[in-house]
């Protein structure tokens, strides 16, 4: 890959629980995870790594887990989503039953419905981005100014609509 050009990848790691994993269908096991880490860290490739907090069967520990994970591995850039049910979907049909609300106007990742990991995924993001080692490691592979735009990005507090 790294031959060819390519100097980031993209792995939806999704959650680092490997039942919470499979719970959602994502079958791929951590032996797999750690080789796909390995393999892009010996090429030289950079990972952003995808973690969702929320899916089925998550609980706050399952999610810490998936914080830690992160930490541990220093990925060069995550991002962190909250689970939202799709239309359709047997995981939405269930939701449903329990609480309903409007597929529409109920897929908002900033703040609009009533979700408990929300709050989990703000305070991920922030412990990830100002984490020490994380900003060294930045520091060493991009250099002053990696670290100067991770600072200016973590300088913005989200703004909450009104609903």
């Amino acid at each position: 890959m790294k031959e060819a050009g390519i100097n980031w990848v993209a792995y939806g790691f999704e959650n680092a629980t490997p039942e919470i994993r499979q719970s959602s269908n994502k079958k791929f096991s951590d032996n797999q995870e750690e080789r796909a880490v390995k393999m892009a860290r010996d090429a030289g490739v950079n990972i952003m790594a995808n973690f969702t907090f929320g899916l089925p069967n998550e609980t706050i520990e399952t999610a810490k887990r998936s914080l830690d994970y992160a930490l541990s591995h220093l990925f060069e850039f995550v991002n962190f989503y909250v689970a939202l049910p799709y239309a359709g979907s047997p995981w939405y049909e269930e939701v449903q039953k329990k609480t309903p609300f409007d597929p529409i106007k109920g897929f908002d990742q900033f703040g609009k419905i009533d979700n408990p990991f929300k709050q989990f995924r703000d305070e991920a993001f922030r412990a990830y981005f100002t984490n020490p080692d994380y900003l060294g490691m930045v520091r060493r592979k991009f250099g002053e100014a990696g670290v100067k735009d991770i600072e200016y990005m973590m300088s913005f507090q989200p703004r909450m609509e009104k609903n």
